[in-house]
C-alpha cells in the first residue's frame, strides 16, 4: 500500500500531472482558522472560507492551497489512518464539498499541502474523490530562516531566488503559518508598504508558481501583541476591516488580534489605487497576460551594491525586473534607462533615469 501511495504521490509531484495542475497558476495559501469566523466561536471556518471566495477570485489567483495538517487537525506525527478524516472544528465533510464545488464555479482549485512521507494510496485517493485537485509538497518559505528586522541579504537572496528557478513549477513562496511576516523580516514599520510591494514584484515575476500567504497582499506586519516580539502568523487574524474584530469574528478572536488591523486591512485598501493589495491585483494581472513571465528564462545580471537585477527572455524578447533592496536611493543601472517602463511600486514614476528610491521595483522592456 506505501509503494502505491508514494507511486499515487509521484505521479502528482514529479510525473507532470502536478506541473499541468499549477502551469501558469498563481496560488493562495489559506490558513482556515485564520481567515473567516462564520458561526461565533472566534475561529475560522469552511463556512467562512467560502464567503470569502469572490475575493480570492477576484485577486486575480487560480489556486487555493489548504495544509491537510490543519484539514484533520493533525500534526507531523500523524499516522496515515489520521488524515483521512476532517476535523469538526473547521466543519463538516459537506461544508468542504460545497467549497470546492463554488470554487470551481469560480474557477478555482483547491489544492492540499501534503508531506511526502505520508502519500499513502488511501491518503491521495481519499481526498482526491472528495474533489480536490491535486497536491503540492510542503516546503519552507523563501524568507524562513531571514531574522526580523533586519536588512535584506542581496546575495543570500539571489542564491536562493537562483536555487528555486531552476525547478518550473516549484513554489514560491515568501512566508507561511509557520513563519514571521515578510515586511516585518525584511525592514521596519517605515518602510512596510514599500518593502511588501517590492517583494511582490520579486515572487510575482520569478519562473515557478507564485503563492501568496493571505494578508500578504495588504502588506500585513507580524503581531507584537504578546511578549513584545513578533508571533508567528498562525497566530493572527485576516483584517478585513476597522470593525471592533477586523471583520474576521462578530466575538473576539481567539487568534491574536492586533490593533494594526485598524490600519492595514482589505476594506481600507480596496478601491485605493496606490495600496498594496491593488499593487498584487496589478502584478497578477501582468504576470497573467505576459507569456514572458510565464514560461521565459531568467538570468541574474550584475552584482551591484543592494540591486537586485534580473531579466526573464522569451523568443527574443525581454523583460528586466531591478529591485532596490535598501532604504537608501540609488542611481539605477544603465539598462533601466534605455527601456520601456511596464510597472513601477512606486505610483507616478515616469523617468527611468531618476533614482531608485527606497526598495522601489521597476520592471521595464529592454532590447
Amino acid at each position: 500500500v506505501a509503494m502505491q501511495g508514494r507511486a499515487k504521490y509521484n505521479e502528482y509531484i514529479d510525473g507532470g500531472r502536478n506541473a499541468r495542475l499549477l502551469e501558469h497558476s498563481v496560488a493562495y495559501r489559506v490558513l482556515i482558522r485564520g481567515y473567516q469566523d462564520s458561526d461565533g466561536d472566534g475561529l475560522g471556518d469552511l463556512t467562512g472560507l467560502i464567503s470569502r471566495l469572490d475575493y480570492i477570485a477576484e485577486l486575480g489567483v487560480d489556486v487555493i492551497v489548504l495544509s491537510l495538517y490543519e484539514l484533520t487537525h493533525q500534526g507531523d506525527q500523524a499516522k496515515p489512518d489520521d488524515l483521512m478524516s476532517l476535523s469538526t472544528r473547521l466543519g463538516t465533510m459537506l461544508q468542504l464539498i460545497d467549497l470546492i464545488s463554488r470554487a470551481r464555479e469560480r474557477r478555482l482549485k483547491i489544492i492540499l499541502s501534503i508531506p511526502a512521507s505520508l502519500a499513502e494510496a488511501e491518503v491521495c485517493d481519499y481526498w482526491l474523490k472528495k474533489g480536490v485537485a491535486g497536491f503540492v509538497p510542503y516546503q519552507d518559505p523563501l524568507l524562513s530562516d531571514y531574522r526580523p528586522g533586519g536588512s535584506l541579504n542581496l546575495k543570500k537572496l539571489k542564491r536562493d531566488l537562483v536555487a528555486k528557478a531552476r525547478h518550473d513549477t516549484t513554489m514560491i513562496e515568501l512566508e507561511s503559518e509557520t513563519t514571521l511576516r515578510s515586511v516585518t523580516l525584511c525592514a521596519g514599520d517605515r518602510y512596510r508598504e514599500e518593502v511588501a510591494k517590492m517583494l511582490a514584484t520579486i515572487m510575482l515575476t520569478m519562473p515557478g508558481v507564485p503563492c501568496i500567504y493571505q494578508g500578504q497582499e495588504i502588506g500585513t506586519p507580524s503581531s507584537r501583541q504578546r511578549f513584545g516580539r513578533a508571533e508567528l502568523n498562525a497566530g493572527t487574524p485576516m483584517y478585513w476591516s476597522d470593525d471592533e474584530y477586523a471583520g474576521f469574528s462578530e466575538v473576539a478572536p481567539q487568534l491574536t488580534l492586533d490593533r494594526i488591523f485598524q490600519v492595514v486591512n482589505v476594506e481600507a485598501q480596496d478601491n485605493d489605487p496606490a495600496s498594496v493589495l491593488s499593487y498584487y491585483r496589478q502584478l497578477i494581472a501582468l504576470r497573467k497576460s505576459s507569456l514572458i513571465l510565464q514560461d521565459g528564462a531568467i538570468k541574474f545580471v550584475g552584482d551591484r551594491g543592494n540591486i537586485l537585477c534580473y531579466r526573464r527572455s522569451l523568443d527574443g524578447y525581454q523583460l528586466q525586473v531591478t529591485g532596490n533592496l535598501s532604504s537608501r536611493y540609488v542611481a539605477p543601472a544603465a539598462e533601466i534607462a534605455k527601456g520601456e517602463l511596464v510597472c513601477s511600486s512606486y505610483i507616478g514614476r515616469g523617468d527611468l533615469a531618476k533614482p531608485l528610491a527606497p526598495y522601489e521595483a521597476v520592471v521595464t522592456r529592454v532590447d
